[in-house]
């Protein structure tokens, strides 16, 4: 076989090669893609929040409403959150994405906190990056939370372990949730 001919052979293998490892490639990445973006479990239903299975935060500080509904949906995640305060019950909605996409929620007032929200390895909890810009007696404060959801193996438990920081520092508490 003459050279022309041997290096001719070779450039095919591999070309014929690379071809295959590209499509290789691409199906891994396309499937980790999808999975990530999916995750296997369903956060769905109404929530109530267990206070003996719960961790408050810094001095008993519960920053954690007392009910929750969620609503998912392919990449869709909507979570109304039902608090009780001295002039009754306060709800708030929020609409998030899970592909790590960045979501935009009312807080209070006119204030806006940005999100995002990726399903965590395991592909059965969600992790949640809040940040938010407001301002309190002309001076402008910014906080960021960050979330990670959990359930347990019989999806009847929830588990929101949440990282609360703020210039005055940082406060941690998990918060259980029950399925009704």
């Amino acid at each position: 076989m003459t050279k022309a001919a041997l290096y001719s052979r070779l450039k095919k293998t591999i070309q014929s090669n690379i071809s295959g490892l590209t499509f290789i490639m691409v199906l891994f990445c396309f499937s980790s893609n999808t999975y990530a973006q999916t995750g296997d479990a369903d956060f769905s239903g109404n929530w109530v929040f267990n206070q003996s299975k719960s961790t408050p935060g810094q001095g008993n500080l519960r920053m954690s409403p007392g009910k929750l509904v969620i609503t998912q949906s392919g990449t869709n995640l909507i979570v109304e959150r039902t608090s009780s305060g001295p002039n009754g019950d306060i709800v708030s909605n929020d609409k998030f994405i899970t592909d790590g996409s960045e979501c935009v929620n009312t807080m209070f007032g006119d204030n806006t906190r940005k999100s995002t929200v990726k399903w965590g390895s395991d592909g059965r909890s969600l992790l949640f990056s809040h940040y938010m810009k407001f301002e309190i007696q002309g001076e402008i404060r910014e906080m960021t939370t960050a979330e990670t959801w959990k359930l347990n193996e019989a999806n009847n438990t929830l588990s929101v372990e949440t990282t609360f920081s703020s210039p005055e520092g940082e406060v941690k508490s998990t918060n259980v949730y029950d399925k009704r």
